[in-house]
């Protein structure tokens, strides 16, 4: 709106060529911010893809750690259970 008012009053050509500057400027930083922009996507989506795949290992390596301990604490569980009834055989033999 003033540069219509002011154009139509007449406007001089540094003013003219001013605002010139200033809009392409304005065009060469939004340019700018969108490549920026662009390239922060794609190292999102790089990384994102990083984490999930690390994310992933983790739960395998989670889930063996469990399997392992669940395994260990059946053993000792198994053992305590063979001494148990090896107790047991003894005191039962002593009896006798």
């Amino acid at each position: 709106m003033k540069l219509n008012s002011q154009t139509a009053r007449g406007i001089f050509g540094f003013e003219l060529k001013n605002y010139d500057f200033f809009i392409s400027s304005l065009i060469k930083g939004v340019r700018r911010q969108k490549k920026a922009m662009m390239q922060y996507e794609q190292q999102y989506y790089k990384y994102f893809a990083l984490w999930e795949k690390h994310q992933y290992k983790l739960k395998m390596w989670k889930t063996i750690v469990l399997k392992s301990l669940n395994h260990d604490l059946r053993m000792m569980q198994l053992e305590e259970q063979m001494q148990t009834d090896e107790h047991v055989q003894k005191s039962f033999l002593k009896k006798r």
